[in-house]
């Protein structure tokens, strides 16, 4: 039962989580072209209110990536408990990458920071910035890409990576030090 209930809170948060029309939304930059791909997801930052300046941004939106990490790896955990036969295992892995992991980062990451807001004057590099995790997100969801191992999701994820490094974003990146807690399934 506790399958079916997750299931349907993971499917309830693909369904309504950084999932807008561009033209809908009225972002600017959800229509922008991204090596290929255009993201769905409105990626418009507005400035935080009260303003931030970026020592606290960087704070705080690294307090929401290591809570929404804990998140994120204990609903992969719980998914991954729960398997109907005849699937094997990598079909499991691929799924609940796809439908968990993605769905949380989505979730848990992306959708608090940009609810957080940006420094003023850095709405520009936070909305490339949160449109570089965006993208493999919403290309995994679509199966644009798969992972059966945890060593296969990084480098979809390279260019956010990089870039939440240089912005200052350590507790962010889809990496092992974040993906390695999963690994026990």
């Amino acid at each position: 039962m506790v399958g079916v209930a997750l299931i349907a809170t993971v499917s309830a948060a693909l369904a309504g989580c950084g999932g807008s029309d561009p033209a809908i939304s009225g972002s600017t930059t959800a229509g922008k072209e991204k090596h290929g791909y255009v993201v769905r997801a409105s990626t418009t930052m507005t400035t935080a209110s009260p303003p931030l300046d970026k020592t606290r941004f960087l704070t705080q939106v690294n307090k929401i990536c290591r809570e929404g990490w804990k998140e994120v790896q204990g609903n992969f955990r719980e998914y991954m408990s729960y398997r109907e036969p005849p699937e094997t295992k990598r079909e499991h892995f691929e799924e609940t990458v796809q439908v968990s992991l993605l769905a949380g980062i989505d979730f848990h990451i992306f959708d608090q920071i940009q609810n957080l807001g940006a420094p003023p004057g850095q709405s520009g590099q936070v909305e490339e910035l949160l449109g570089s995790l965006q993208k493999p997100v919403e290309l995994g969801q679509l199966a644009h890409w798969h992972a059966h191992t945890l060593a296969e999701i990084p480098p979809h994820f390279r260019d956010f990576n990089r870039r939440a490094q240089q912005y200052g974003l350590k507790d962010c990146p889809v990496d092992s030090s974040n993906l390695q807690p999963i690994s026990a399934h």
